[in-house]
């Protein structure tokens, strides 16, 4: 489960260009990723546990959208290719489209 502690941050870039920054004390979890580099298309599932997320969606989003989600607490999110704020507090979910 990758996480961050105080002051820190981290950037994850996925196969298919997916990018999450995550900000810190926060914790995710990669519940599902498959991408298959030939046809573009896959699935994924990233959970936030805890903190804030930042996601750009990849080719994952772009070839198949309905196949991409993030789950915040008790939310689960469909994304449809585009860029997305998501934070947690005390079980509590933001959500912010930028794009």
């Amino acid at each position: 489960m990758p996480g961050t502690a105080a002051a820190s941050s981290v950037v994850l870039r996925f196969e298919d260009g997916q990018i999450a920054a995550l900000t810190a004390n926060s914790k995710m979890t990669v519940s599902t990723y498959n991408y298959d580099q030939a046809s573009g298309r896959g699935n994924m599932l990233l959970s936030l546990v805890s903190g804030g997320m930042r996601a750009i969606s990849g080719l994952i989003a772009r070839n198949s959208p309905r196949t991409v989600s993030y789950q915040a607490a008790t939310a689960t999110i469909g994304i449809r290719g585009t860029d997305v704020i998501i934070a947690t507090t005390l079980g509590d979910v933001t959500v912010s489209v930028t794009d």
